[in-house]
């Protein structure tokens, strides 16, 4: 991966951080939110990276320690979506 999650979530607070927006305060909003994403996004793809390895690489071998090491990544995303989660404001149907 040539860009990290860091580098994305950096780049969304340098676009916060902009007293004039390059276009509009809604464009900036908008490409900060997708930054935002992508960096969650990435770095927990990246955490649970063994998802890949046990559905599609199945020429490659993996034990239930490998599996046991990631268990503990799975866990930090579960119980700290929900309060994260809630910070997040609801998005209306259109």
């Amino acid at each position: 991966m040539s860009i990290k999650p860091d580098d994305l979530l950096h780049a969304a607070h340098d676009l916060n951080r902009l007293r004039q927006p390059l276009v509009s305060d809604e464009v900036c909003a908008r490409t900060m939110a997708n930054r935002m994403y992508y960096a969650a996004y990435l770095a927990t793809r990246t955490a649970l990276e063994i998802r890949v390895l046990s559905d599609y690489q199945l020429k490659h071998s993996l034990t239930k320690f490998t599996a046991a090491l990631h268990l503990s990544d799975a866990g930090y995303v579960l119980e700290n979506v929900g309060r994260l989660a809630g910070r997040i404001p609801p998005i209306r149907r259109r």
